[in-house]
């Protein structure tokens, strides 16, 4: 009783927090954060696994999207992107008792680009030589959003050790201006020159804001930020240093962690997301997968005419 009530009270308190000026917003954020260390209520949080997992993911993030007007709804019942393909993308979840509560994603940058490309010119970035990654896909299930603490710093902190895996610099991202504030409070986010788009068609054309986290920046900034912060609200302290059982340690693989059938299954519908690759995008993927049972996938017939002529 005294949890939901809480969390009531921090929605509304959220709410007010959107006209108060920067500086109050960011040390409101961080005084209202309590970070979980043991995975309360069986929170789980890893790279999603499999056809199974990685479908829930995206079928929660489409329902999120709908509701929040960034997407029409499709006949998948799934919010698919050809930036899911790059095998060394990852669907990160939430799973609770088995049922995925949140997800996000981690997209490397790669001869496919960014989806943020569309938009935003990231040609600064790529010239000094820094290697990033976008943040991207972030969906909570309602009767878990507002539990910062227990869902969302955990997946930040798979986000932060797979990019280190990776190699990468640092995050871009872009969310809706009146949430920018966020992570600016918390991770030291830094908005992009020119990062800011009145329309952006990723999302039926919502405004937003880009920015950027650099790893070592952020670290830096966060150790002298937390120096004195109690350990429930030491985000430094919680993204570098706790042992956390509940959040898988990423590992670098090569393979892709989606069998070709999984693939096939999730993205090859006739007019889905592998019918409609350019063939730029095509050359792109087939660039990064070795193996000849996923190359067909890519090939330049599309799945739904491979279907026909296999007929």
């Amino acid at each position: 009783m005294l949890t939901r009530l809480r969390r009531r009270i921090t929605r509304k308190v959220r709410k007010h927090l959107f006209r108060a000026p920067h500086v109050v917003r960011a040390e409101m954020y961080r005084r209202m954060v309590r970070l979980d260390n043991e995975g309360t209520g069986g929170v789980v949080v890893r790279g999603a696994r499999g056809e199974a997992e990685h479908a829930a993911a995206f079928r929660l993030l489409h329902e999120a999207y709908v509701e929040a007007g960034y997407m029409t709804r499709d006949a998948s019942g799934m919010r698919l992107s050809p930036f899911q393909l790059v095998p060394t993308a990852r669907t990160v979840v939430a799973v609770v008792d088995g049922v995925v509560v949140a997800t996000c994603g981690l997209i490397p940058d790669s001869p496919l680009g960014l989806p943020m490309d569309s938009v935003f010119d990231l040609g600064s970035l790529r010239r000094a030589g820094g290697r990033y990654g976008e943040l991207s896909a972030l969906a909570v299930k309602t009767r878990y959003r507002g539990q910062l603490g227990r869902l969302l710093f955990p997946m930040i902190r798979y986000l932060f050790d797979y990019g280190k895996v990776l190699g990468l610099d640092g995050l871009v991202f872009c969310v809706q201006p009146r949430h920018f504030d966020f992570y600016r409070a918390f991770l030291h986010a830094q908005p992009l020159p020119k990062g800011y788009a009145a329309h952006y068609g990723a999302v039926s054309g919502a405004p937003a804001q880009a920015g950027r986290m650099h790893f070592a920046d952020s670290l830096r900034w966060g150790q002298r930020r937390y120096r004195n912060a109690p350990a429930s609200r030491n985000v430094y302290d919680y993204l570098v240093n706790r042992n956390l059982a509940h959040v898988e340690s990423p590992e670098y693989s090569a393979a892709p962690v989606l069998s070709p059938g999984a693939i096939q299954a999730l993205f090859g519908a006739p007019g889905g997301v592998i019918d409609r690759l350019t063939d730029a995008q095509r050359q792109a993927l087939l660039e990064q997968y070795p193996s000849a049972d996923y190359r067909q996938l890519f090939g330049r017939q599309g799945t739904s005419e491979l279907y026909a002529c296999r007929q």
